[in-house]
């Protein structure tokens, strides 16, 4: 029977130190060739998150920023929406002084119930103010006459004031640029901070003496607002230039309305009133830097006050109480590399109305450019998306509105109808109640550019009624 030879220990050894050896030659030899060892994979670095801060609430002012999608396609066009929603959804704690400069069109066109209902307006509007505030009245035809110099409306004044407004006649063309100018001079003498100073002007009719080209009329506007001074403008009736009023609203920071029937002047008046009144911030602006590589399109329904490298800045009327107010701006981003990308920080600064003292609300937003369709789809944020095709319609309705004043009134249903294809069909997508009830107005605007003709009243209503209707969707 064979028997097993114990292992020597020694040789062992020795033999696994030559092994080692080898290895260690085979391995040289490999790193002499170029060929790599075998390493640990590593994980790549996370590209970093941009965190995305929608706004605030700052006294009783909220602002909220939204885009129209967290995603945006890769080599795509890369064009967003951003949603910039302002609120003041809380009561003023106090109201403010007023220092207010009525401007009143007494033209011949004037003549019977539009300067009756337009006095009787005025009248209800000083019924309301008390010793804290301040009214000057000027009215203008040919001529500006300062009816009421700038004074207290005390309870010894009221009664002087009144009678001074049932004392204006109509008489002469329409000097809108004097009257203005007149206004703005009785308030310049007390503006203030803490207060509100604002110039409402009247007009039923196209300024054909003083200035009277759009664009001076807005600068005027313009600077009489830099100087803390807000423009209201009231079209009354069918003859005024509707263009003319908005822009000078738009660039005066105040509000623009259109009065079909001069009997609805005392309710609007008392409308603007009630803003003046409920006042919680002043002197507000928009300042929207944008990213790198980030541009601005436009901000729709808003003049851009100045542009300065990457910043644009916007200015804005008065924050009331119980507002919404809503600003869209179309941006392009960059899609060339996959991956997050800042797109822009909205900063809105005001007065607050209750202390003085200037507040800010920042925020910031972002989107991830990706080759992923179906990322694209799931982050697309309705509401915003709605809101752009709102702020589109408004810019079709004008189009519409200048066609049809031209006398083409095929061009302008054309328009109207594919307007109205477009927002069905995103709707059908989108769902929303807004988009619904716009495309029930704009068929109702179609059926009536049937039936009305351009120069008539009724279609010269329809007109003003829908650039009307603009001014507010992009609002």
């Amino acid at each position: 029977m064979s028997q097993r030879r114990a292992a020597n220990p020694q040789s062992v050894k020795t033999k696994g130190i030559m092994l080692t050896a080898s290895l260690l030659t085979v391995i040289a030899l490999l790193l002499a060739l170029g060929v790599p060892a075998r390493q640990k994979p590593v994980a790549p670095t996370p590209t970093p998150r941009i965190a995305d801060q929608p706004g605030g609430k700052s006294g009783a002012v909220m602002m909220q920023s939204r885009l129209s999608g967290s995603h945006v396609l890769a080599d795509g066009p890369g064009n967003v929406y951003l949603d910039i929603d302002l609120r003041a959804d809380e009561a003023a704690k106090r109201r403010l002084p007023l220092n207010i400069a009525l401007v009143i069109d007494r033209s011949g066109s004037m003549a019977g119930a539009k300067l009756r209902d337009a006095k009787k307006a005025a009248i209800a509007l000083v019924e309301r103010l008390t010793e804290r505030d301040r009214l000057a009245v000027i009215d203008y035809g040919s001529d500006v006459f300062v009816r009421v110099a700038s004074t207290p409306v005390t309870s010894a004044a009221r009664q002087s004031i009144i009678a001074s407004i049932q004392g204006i006649h109509d008489r002469g063309g329409t000097y809108l640029s004097g009257g203005l100018e007149r206004g703005r001079a009785e308030i310049a003498h007390y503006v203030k901070r803490g207060q509100v100073n604002r110039v409402i002007l009247i007009s039923d009719g196209q300024a054909n003496e003083g200035v009277t080209s759009p664009r001076a009329l807005q600068r005027l506007s313009r600077t009489i607002a830099s100087n803390g001074v807000s423009v209201t403008t009231m079209g009354v009736g069918l003859d005024f230039d509707e263009d003319v009023l908005t822009k000078m609203a738009e660039h005066g920071n105040g509000h623009y309305y259109f009065v079909k029937e001069s009997s609805d002047m005392a309710s609007i008046f008392s409308k603007e009133l009630d803003i003046m009144m409920g006042i919680v911030g002043q002197r507000p602006q928009l300042h929207i830097t944008l990213a790198p590589g980030v541009s601005l399109t436009r901000v729709l329904g808003y003049p851009v006050e100045r542009r300065a490298g990457n910043v644009v800045v916007v200015s804005l009327p008065d924050i009331h109480s119980k507002q919404r107010r809503k600003l869209l701006a179309e941006l392009v981003v960059p899609t060339g590399v996959t991956g997050p990308h800042a797109v822009a920080r909205v900063e809105l600064s005001f007065e607050d109305a209750n202390t003085g003292k200037r507040r800010v609300i920042a925020s910031t937003t972002s989107v991830t450019v990706t080759k992923d369709r179906g990322a694209v789809a799931r982050g697309e944020n309705r509401e915003v998306v709605g809101r752009a095709q709102e702020a589109r319609v408004a810019t079709r309705l004008e189009t519409a509105m200048r066609s049809f004043a031209g006398g083409d009134v095929a061009a302008a249903q054309a328009v109207l109808k594919k307007t109205i294809r477009a927002t069905s069909t995103l709707n059908a997508r989108l769902r929303r109640p807004a988009l619904r009830r716009v495309v029930r107005d704009l068929k109702a605007q179609l059926r009536a550019s049937e039936s009305a003709a351009p120069a008539t009243p009724a279609g010269r209503a329809l007109i003003k009624r829908n650039k009307a209707k603009a001014y507010d969707l992009y609002r």
